[in-house]
């Protein structure tokens, strides 16, 4: 009998070992990140679906500004918070990604400061998108954002129309010094009372697009370490499989398995396991001459 077979004590501590070993791949660190930040993603995106809903229950209504609750108003500033909230976690949780992805002892690393930055820039740091992101520290250290609900009843068309608005104080909102000057010249640039519902969609539009890039861009330039986790972990997976003493009653029939059907079944799990390999992460090193030497493997695969 080999070693380990039907010994769980072997057994346990040998999965110990190896999911402790890939509990410390880079690969699995940059897994890990990538699921936090996919969470913000997902907060953020709930976030703005809220507030998207619940302004329109008076911008798509008939209700007229001065007929609306204080309530409605308390909620509105309440899912405003959030949503702005969120934008800064979302924006950390990329910054968690990439300096844990490329430690760097002496600063950023030069994804960060390279085309992450202008990608950021070209998204983040026009006018309107500087502004949402500055909005939340607004709130936070200047004053509590309360948009202004408005209601306008025009004549076309042979029938009245009603507009709903939600609306920003531009003069109000200047008065805070540290808008920075993309989003100060933005705020210039509008009118007296700003239409806030649109720069949100706007905005929202324009973070999916950046979120696409950089999940893309990471993956591009950690594909190494990515596969290398994912074919330890399938490793692992198969070595497991073929470990597991093997049925000897059919659940399903509640009668005896034949004889032998076991070793049958073990003995082709070996064969997926052994075709998938032994990939073991192997560092690579380039002499003074230019000759490349292949360094030893950190990795022991499963006994067996």
């Amino acid at each position: 009998m080999r070693r380990g077979y039907y010994d769980f004590a072997a057994i346990s501590a040998e999965l110990d070992r190896l999911q402790t070993h890939i509990a410390a791949l880079r690969g699995e660190r940059l897994r890990e990140d990538m699921e936090a930040m996919q969470r913000c993603l997902y907060v953020f995106g709930r976030n703005h679906v809220h507030l998207s809903k619940h302004v329109a229950r008076f911008t798509q209504s008939l209700t007229e500004a001065p007929e609306v609750s204080s309530n409605y108003v308390d909620e509105l500033v309440r899912l405003l918070h959030n949503f702005l909230t969120s934008i800064t976690t979302y924006i950390d949780s990329q910054r968690v990604v990439m300096r844990h992805r490329w430690p760097e002892a002496n600063g950023l690393s030069q994804f960060e400061l390279g085309e992450y930055t202008e990608q950021r820039r070209r998204v983040f740091e026009t006018g309107q998108a500087e502004f949402m992101t500055r909005l939340r520290n607004y709130c936070t250290h200047f004053s509590v954002l309360v948009p202004n609900l408005s209601t306008a009843i025009t004549f076309g068309g042979g029938k009245l129309q009603q507009s709903n608005n939600l609306n920003l104080d531009r003069d109000a909102l200047l008065r805070w010094s540290d808008w920075g000057g993309p989003a100060t010249a933005f705020l210039q640039r509008q009118g007296e009372h700003i239409d806030f519902a649109p720069i949100v969609e706007s905005f929202i539009a324009s973070t999916q697009l950046f979120f696409e890039w950089f999940w893309r861009r990471i993956s591009e330039q950690s594909s190494e370490l990515i596969d290398e986790r994912n074919a330890m972990v399938t490793e692992v997976r198969l070595w497991w499989e073929e470990y597991q003493p093997p049925l000897e009653w059919d659940l399903k029939s509640d009668v005896p398995l034949p004889l032998g059907r076991g070793k049958r079944e073990r003995a082709l799990k070996r064969i997926d396991r052994y075709q998938h390999g032994f990939r073991g992460f192997r560092l690579i090193d380039v002499g003074p001459s230019g000759i490349a030497r292949v360094g030893d493997t950190d990795w022991d695969a499963p006994f067996g």
